[in-house]
Formats: structure tokens, sequence, C-alpha cells
């Protein structure tokens, strides 16, 4: 069963705010022109071809991450059966990353970099060691270390000598993690270095400080891989909150999801923790997507106290409140980033998804065709001729799929 220790407070706002932006206590009154910002001089047709050229790019660039040496590299340290790769955290943590990058899934790097495997799996330092790949003997020969793990084997199939070094080592944290009765290490630091000749592949590198009752007062994780670079950050103490999630391809961003926020004053331990409102009092976030930037305000009060009211109401009403709920109570804006200008606002729409399946008929006993719908939310930008635009039509399918990684790694709470 996975945990994830690092990330139960200090990300929930920044995750949940891809779907929501930012949040604050006070209600929002939607915008008129922003006094700090003018609106794009462009025409609706050329705002929606630079809003589709955009998201291409963005495409484009992640489908360039499973070319990445890295992958083949861990894939081939489990080829050769070292046991670390998988009975140990940080082995699990090195397939989970490589598997999401052949997937292209962002969100999946987020979530492979923050999740701890705590429980069924035993701690790094027991696997200490240098140790070489014999290729006679297809066995793995081991020289003793008390501080560092150090791996030496062939990159490929083909390779005639140990080409590849991985080296890792590791902090252990004073605090200690308790879950289920049982208490668990945590990380102070950790560095990993994957290497080909003189040419690295990998490097992973984490600070990590935490509270007594294992809530994470600092996280800074750095992951480079290959040509990419991929940053977590979070800072927090009793009040406040910082967090950061970057990603880069050449030196370039492609993403960066930023978060600031003030935090309840008292909250439920860690692992207890299950609504935003919880531990989140109010934020602000920006969502950027190369030169694209998603920013304002939510009341999330409101909308939570409205969602909790109509949660008994039939599919369809309780969409549509949600939905009218949402409008009043937010106020989004899409910006170019580079000219620091307004070209469309955000306004939340009902989609009917209508998909087949089967409904019990009583009366002859039998298994019927039936079509059953789905009320689904759907975002849209708005431009100023009132056309309107789905973002997921403007991002296409790898915007959907980030958007929905980043989902799925909020509700793992």
């Amino acid at each position: 069963m996975k945990k994830n220790i690092l990330f139960s407070a200090l990300l929930f706002g920044a995750l949940l705010s891809c779907k929501k932006k930012t949040f604050t206590e006070e209600p929002i009154i939607p915008p008129t022109t922003p006094i700090e910002l003018g609106y794009s001089k462009l025409t609706v047709e050329e705002n929606k071809k630079a809003l589709e050229k955009n998201g291409l790019d963005f495409i484009k660039k992640v489908d360039a991450l499973p070319n990445e040496n890295f992958i083949k590299l861990i894939n081939r340290l489990v080829e050769l059966d070292f046991d670390m790769m998988s009975n140990t955290d940080l082995g699990i943590e090195l397939q989970s990353i490589a598997q999401a990058a052949q997937q292209k899934q962002i969100g999946g790097l987020l979530s492979a970099v923050t999740t701890n495997n705590l429980e069924n799996t035993a701690a790094l330092s027991e696997f200490f060691g240098i140790y070489t790949w014999d290729s006679k003997t297809s066995k793995w020969l081991k020289t003793n270390s008390t501080d560092k793990l150090e791996i030496h084997f062939p990159s490929t199939t083909t390779a005639s000598s140990n080409d590849a070094v991985l080296t890792a080592n590791y902090t252990v944290s004073k605090v200690k993690a308790q879950l289920d009765g049982d208490y668990f290490e945590l990380p102070a630091t950790t560095n990993v270095l994957l290497k080909v000749g003189n040419k690295e592949e990998l490097k992973l590198t984490g600070v990590y400080e935490y509270k007594e009752d294992a809530f994470p007062t600092k996280i800074d994780i750095k992951l480079n891989l290959g040509t990419f670079a991929f940053l977590v950050s979070g800072l927090s103490d009793s009040k406040t909150l910082n967090t950061k999630v970057w990603l880069a391809k050449d030196n370039i961003e492609l993403l960066n999801l930023a978060t600031t926020g003030n935090l309840n004053e008292s909250r439920p331990p860690v692992k207890d923790i299950e609504h935003i409102e919880e531990i989140l009092k109010d934020a602000n976030t920006t969502f950027d997507v190369m030169n694209i930037r998603i920013t304002g305000q939510v009341n999330v009060k409101a909308i939570q106290e409205d969602y909790k009211a109509n949660r008994n109401l039939p599919a369809e009403v309780r969409r549509t409140k949600e939905i009218a709920t949402l409008n009043k109570n937010s106020s989004l804006l899409a910006v170019y980033k580079d000219k620091n200008e307004v070209f469309a606002k955000n306004e939340f729409v009902m989609q009917e998804v209508i998909f087949p399946g089967f409904k019990y008929d009583p009366e002859t006993g039998a298994w019927v065709p039936h079509n059953y719908v789905d009320y689904q939310l759907e975002p849209r930008l708005v431009f100023n001729d009132q056309s309107k635009v789905s973002l997921k039509t403007f991002f296409g399918k790898g915007f959907t799929s980030i958007i929905d990684e980043f989902d799925l790694f909020s509700n793992r709470f």
C-alpha cells in the first residue's frame, strides 16, 4: 500500500488548483479589465491560432521525453535482476520515473518523486555496497561499503564493459513516520546519479525537513532527465506555504505551477488529512504552460459549502448547481506571459457524455441495453466575441493527460 508522506499537506492546494486555480476566503466579484493587465490587441481568430500553436509546441516538447536514455538504463538494471530495484523505495521510485517518462506523463513524474513506498520495502542502507556485473557468470559481485550504493553494469545487452554506473546515498531524518502503528524512516537528503561513461543521464537530489508529527516543512527535489529538468519544492511554517512544480527542456520552461498560501493554525496529523480546507485557509496560484498563464481567484469556502449542500440532489441538478457556484465564486483569466496581456476569461459549463451499458429490467428479468448520461464539468475560454474554446480542445490530449495525472495524485490522499 502506498501512502504519500511528503506532500500530504504541502501540495494539496497546488494540485487541486489545477482545477480551481487559486483559493480565497472572501467572495469574488468577477473582474472587469485588470488595472495591471491590458487586453490583447489580436483578433479572436489570431488569439485562437496563438493558443493552438502554444499547445502544439508544448506537446511536441513532451513527446521527446521517451527518447531519453535513462529509461533504457533503468530498465536494464531491472533486466539484470538487481534486488534493490524491486525491494527499496528508491528502486521503485526509479522504475516509476522511467515508466512515467516512457508514457509522457508529467503528473506521473510528480507522483514518482513524492510518493514514499514505506511499507513492504527495505531501507536503502541494507543494500549499501559496490556491485559489479560479472558477464561470465551473470552474477553480481559485491564489495562492502557503509555509506553508499554503487552499481557498475553494461548499459545495453551488447555492451562489452560495465560502462554504466548508478550511485546513491542518503541521510535519515530523526523524525519517523507512523503508519498503522508502525514507524518508518523518512529521508533528510537523497542523492542519485546515473551515468554512461562521462555523460550524466539522470540526477536526483532531495532535501527534506519535518515537524515532529512528520508534517513536512521543507522539500526541495531536483530531477534531471537528460535534456529535461523537473523541480518540485515546498516550504512551510506554521502559517504559510510556498510550493512549485516546474518542467523544462533544453533550458526552455514548459510547465510551471506555483502556489503561495496561508495555513490553518490547527490541523489534523498528516496521516488523517482528507480535505483541503483542513490545512489550507487561502492561496494564490498560477499555472503556466509555455507562454500561456491561467491565473485568478476562487472562493473555495463557498464552493465547498455549496457542494456539500447539494450532494444528495439528482446528478443533473447537482452538477448544474455546482457549475453555477463555480462561475459565481471564481474569476479566472488567460494571459500571454511574454506580453502580460489578457486574451480570454474562463467559465465552467456542463457537458453531457453518453455511454452505452446495460440495465436490469425487473419485468422481463433480463439485462437490456441502456444509455447512461454522465454530467461532466468542462472549463472553457471565452473570447471578446463571446465565442468559446474548450481547454481540452486548446491543449489537446497531452494537456488533458497532465491534468488527469495531477487529479489522480491529489486523489491518493
